[in-house]
This record gives C-alpha cells, sequence and structure tokens, in this order.
C-alpha cells in the first residue's frame, strides 16, 4: 500500500513538474514586435531604425521561430533553458544565438552581450 502511494505521489510530482517548466515556453508562443532596440557595441543607425521598423519574432510550438531581427530568419529553431532564462535561437543554417530572457506576458527582453531586444505582445 505504501509503495502504491509513493509511486502516487511520484506521478503526481513529476506531472507538475512537466507543467511548471513548459509555463516560460507556453508564455513565449505568440507573435512579439520590437519596440526598443540597445546597442552594446556600435550599431549603425540604419540597421537599428531597420529592427525597429521590421523586427518581430513569432514562436510557434514545437520549438520553430520567424520573423526579423538584424536579418530575416524563416524555419529556425529555438530552445528554453534554464526555467526561461537563456533562449537559444537557430537560424535555418544552425548558427545559435544566446540571449539572457525575461519573459513576461506582455514583454519579452532578449540579451546578449552585443544588443538588447525590447519585445511587446503583436
Amino acid at each position: 500500500m505504501k509503495n502504491v502511494k509513493l509511486l502516487l505521489f511520484g506521478l503526481v510530482f513529476f506531472s507538475f513538474m512537466l507543467t511548471s517548466c513548459n509555463k516560460k515556453r507556453n508564455k513565449l508562443e505568440q507573435s512579439w514586435k520590437v519596440t526598443e532596440v540597445v546597442d552594446k557595441v556600435p550599431l549603425s543607425d540604419s540597421v537599428k531604425n531597420d529592427i525597429l521598423e521590421k523586427g518581430n519574432l513569432t514562436f510557434a510550438d514545437k520549438g520553430v521561430v520567424n520573423g526579423h531581427l538584424e536579418r530575416d530568419f524563416v524555419d529556425g529553431v529555438y530552445h528554453i533553458e534554464d526555467k526561461g532564462k537563456t533562449v537559444t535561437i537557430k537560424d535555418e543554417t544552425g548558427t545559435p544565438f544566446t540571449f539572457t530572457s525575461t519573459i513576461d506576458e506582455d514583454k519579452l527582453v532578449l540579451e546578449n552581450d552585443d544588443i538588447k531586444f525590447v519585445f511587446s505582445k503583436k
């Protein structure tokens, strides 16, 4: 009887952990528009304005990302680590771009050593 209770508790705990880990991913899965760009290394005004004008990312299920930052992402992939604190985006060629992330209901911040992107929900 104790083994059955322990097994049930283990299954409930495991289910809870899976659900908790996916909450950040579910918050990310939507369309985001760039609202602010903070360059940490010099970035030309034309590139910065292009990002502000066209910048967006759409995160879909199964880790697919599309959009435009400094260039277009078509059929890129993303991966969330550290309970939503790190997001890695890979373009079509597999080049990884790793960002420290802050994911809220209506705001997303992606930041690395070179640049900081602030997004709002589309």
